[in-house]
This record gives C-alpha cells, structure tokens and sequence, in this order.
C-alpha cells in the first residue's frame, strides 16, 4: 500500500513539473502505482485478516456513503484547487475575473446547518449541501453567462 500510494502522490506531485511521460521518473512512478495498488486491493480481499477491511464497502450504507463523500470531496478539490489553476494557466484570467468566479461558488456554499443527534434532518442538512455544491459547479461551468 505504501509504495502505490506514494508513487502515485509522486507521479502527480512532480508530473506537471517533470512533463508527465516524458520523463523516466514519472514513468516508472505510474507503472509502480499501476502495479501495487491494484495488487494491495487484491491481497486485503483475499486476506483471512486484512489490515484494510475493504470487504465492509459491501454493506450498502457504508458503500453509498463512502461513494458520496468520495464525489463530494473530489468536486471540493476540484473547486477549490483546480479550477483557479484551470483559469489562471488556461484562460489566462487575471487575478479579478478568478475572485469574481471564486465569489460565485462561495455564495452557494452556505455551511449546513447539523442538528445533535443523527436524524433524518441531518440527512436533509448533508443533502442540501450536495445541492448547493452542484448548484455553484453548474453555475461556474457557465461563469461567462453570469459574470460581465
């Protein structure tokens, strides 16, 4: 787990810097990625006693609610870190037209409101944000048509 996982940090950490697979180092960091993260999930499957317990994403709770915090935090990630990038390197915005972007999608992620005790309200709080999310993604998706 440890050396997929650190050579797919390294293979994206330095790809930019290194252009991707051209050099060897990155080249070597995928294959390494490619070869050990699939064989860690394979071992902890077929384990008797895995320190990972994959086997416990089949409860359909567990499963849904580790996929939707798994979509959440990417398009959190993608917000937050790649889209400036995105509008900085790509269309070459100056640093306004990002702030204006940036002020679109904090505007429609209000906190949620959480009550104490886990209820349906929480439930309705958690999804209301997933809304608000997809709310400001869409709009930023189509940022020329909100921001002069």
């Amino acid at each position: 787990m440890a050396l997929g996982l650190g050579s797919l940090f390294a293979f994206l950490e330095e790809g930019q810097n290194d252009d991707w697979f051209t050099s060897v180092f990155i080249q070597r960091c995928f294959a390494l990625a490619v070869i050990f993260i699939p064989l860690f999930i394979i071992c902890e499957l077929v384990s008797k006693t895995p320190v990972v317990n994959l086997r416990l994403l089949r409860l359909r709770t567990l499963g849904i609610a580790s996929a939707v915090n798994f979509l959440l935090g990417a398009s959190l990630y993608g917000s937050v870190f790649l889209l400036p990038e995105y509008l900085e390197q790509v269309q070459q915005y100056s640093a306004k037209q990002e702030v204006r972007c940036k002020t679109i999608n904090a505007l429609c992620c209000f906190p949620p409101s959480h009550s104490d005790k886990v209820s349906d309200e929480l439930r309705v709080a958690e999804a209301a944000e997933i809304v608000r999310q997809a709310v400001s993604e869409f709009i930023l998706s189509h940022h020329e048509e909100f921001l002069p």
